[in-house]
Protein backbone atom coordinates (compact mmCIF):
# COMPACT_ATOMS: atom_id res chain seq x y z
CA UNK A 1 0.00 0.00 0.00
CA UNK A 2 1.26 3.39 -0.96
CA UNK A 3 2.16 5.97 1.72
CA UNK A 4 -0.56 8.42 2.35
CA UNK A 5 0.43 12.17 1.15
CA UNK A 6 -0.06 15.12 4.36
CA UNK A 7 -2.92 17.12 3.70
CA UNK A 8 -2.79 19.34 0.47
CA UNK A 9 -4.23 22.32 2.65
CA UNK A 10 -2.91 22.72 6.44
CA UNK A 11 0.03 19.97 5.99
CA UNK A 12 -1.59 17.44 8.80
CA UNK A 13 -1.36 13.66 8.69
CA UNK A 14 -4.26 11.79 6.53
CA UNK A 15 -5.76 8.94 7.97
CA UNK A 16 -7.68 6.33 6.09
CA UNK A 17 -11.17 5.42 7.41
CA UNK A 18 -13.73 2.58 6.72
CA UNK A 19 -17.67 4.00 6.44
CA UNK A 20 -20.25 1.07 5.73
CA UNK A 21 -17.58 -0.86 3.99
CA UNK A 22 -16.40 2.04 1.89
CA UNK A 23 -13.03 3.39 2.46
CA UNK A 24 -12.51 7.23 2.60
CA UNK A 25 -9.09 9.45 4.02
CA UNK A 26 -9.61 12.56 5.79
CA UNK A 27 -7.25 14.91 7.68
CA UNK A 28 -6.38 14.64 11.26
CA UNK A 29 -6.46 18.03 11.90
CA UNK A 30 -9.80 18.42 13.96
CA UNK A 31 -9.88 22.31 12.73
CA UNK A 32 -9.22 21.32 8.78
CA UNK A 33 -12.21 19.02 7.91
CA UNK A 34 -10.63 17.90 4.65
CA UNK A 35 -12.10 14.63 3.78
CA UNK A 36 -13.04 12.96 0.34
CA UNK A 37 -15.44 10.95 -1.08
CA UNK A 38 -16.21 7.39 -0.44
CA UNK A 39 -14.16 4.79 -2.37
CA UNK A 40 -14.53 0.51 -3.24
CA UNK A 41 -10.84 -0.03 -2.49
CA UNK A 42 -7.76 1.57 -0.15
CA UNK A 43 -5.66 1.62 -3.18
CA UNK A 44 -8.21 4.18 -4.92
CA UNK A 45 -8.59 6.11 -2.07
CA UNK A 46 -4.87 6.55 -1.43
CA UNK A 47 -4.25 7.26 -5.48
CA UNK A 48 -7.16 9.82 -5.33
CA UNK A 49 -5.67 11.45 -2.14
CA UNK A 50 -2.47 11.38 -2.85
CA UNK A 51 -2.62 12.94 -6.55
CA UNK A 52 -2.37 16.72 -6.55
CA UNK A 53 -2.75 19.64 -8.87
CA UNK A 54 0.07 20.22 -11.75
CA UNK A 55 2.01 23.42 -10.68
CA UNK A 56 3.56 25.17 -13.40
CA UNK A 57 6.85 26.19 -11.80
CA UNK A 58 8.01 28.34 -14.74
CA UNK A 59 5.43 30.60 -14.63
CA UNK A 60 4.96 31.13 -11.46
CA UNK A 61 9.15 31.69 -11.29
CA UNK A 62 8.42 33.65 -14.31
CA UNK A 63 5.55 35.76 -12.48
CA UNK A 64 8.06 35.50 -9.12
CA UNK A 65 11.16 37.21 -10.89
CA UNK A 66 8.96 39.81 -12.30
CA UNK A 67 7.21 41.14 -9.35
CA UNK A 68 10.28 41.16 -7.24
CA UNK A 69 12.53 42.99 -9.68
CA UNK A 70 9.95 45.83 -10.00
CA UNK A 71 8.92 45.81 -6.14
CA UNK A 72 12.91 46.01 -5.77
CA UNK A 73 13.55 48.99 -8.32
CA UNK A 74 10.85 50.89 -6.46
CA UNK A 75 12.06 49.53 -2.81
CA UNK A 76 7.78 48.81 -2.31
CA UNK A 77 7.49 45.90 0.35
CA UNK A 78 3.56 46.35 -0.23
CA UNK A 79 3.99 46.00 -4.06
CA UNK A 80 5.71 42.84 -3.54
CA UNK A 81 3.50 41.57 -1.41
CA UNK A 82 0.75 42.48 -3.74
CA UNK A 83 2.09 40.75 -6.26
CA UNK A 84 2.89 37.43 -4.77
CA UNK A 85 -1.20 37.34 -3.70
CA UNK A 86 -2.04 37.65 -7.27
CA UNK A 87 0.67 35.06 -8.36
CA UNK A 88 -0.50 32.60 -5.66
CA UNK A 89 -3.91 33.23 -5.88
CA UNK A 90 -4.47 32.98 -9.86
CA UNK A 91 -2.76 30.55 -10.13
CA UNK A 92 -0.31 32.35 -12.06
Amino acid sequence: MDKLKPCPFCGWKAILHTHHSKIYIGCANDKCFTFMHLFETDEEAIESWNKRARVDLENIADHLIEAASEAFEHQDRELLIKSLEECFNNGK
